[in-house]
């Protein structure tokens, strides 16, 4: 189990980038990229590479749909 990763995260006016370094490992990963985003006016957005639920649940292991 991997708990974090080392990122780095690059911003400008109209982009954020967020690069991270993914160990390899014989067996495969499972992996579920999301984000939180609070915009300037404190409004706060939900990303992930899938919602399968009605609302966001960054824990529900059906939304790791990344495999290396």
């Amino acid at each position: 189990t991997v708990a974090a990763l080392p990122f780095t995260v690059t911003r400008s006016r109209d982009l954020l980038a967020v690069d991270v370094d993914v160990p390899v490992d014989p067996s495969p990963l499972e992996i579920g990229l999301t984000a939180i985003v609070r915009d300037h006016e404190g409004a706060l957005s939900h990303w992930a590479l899938r919602h399968p639920g009605a609302r966001p649940d960054f824990h529900l292991r059906s939304s790791f749909v990344l495999r290396a």
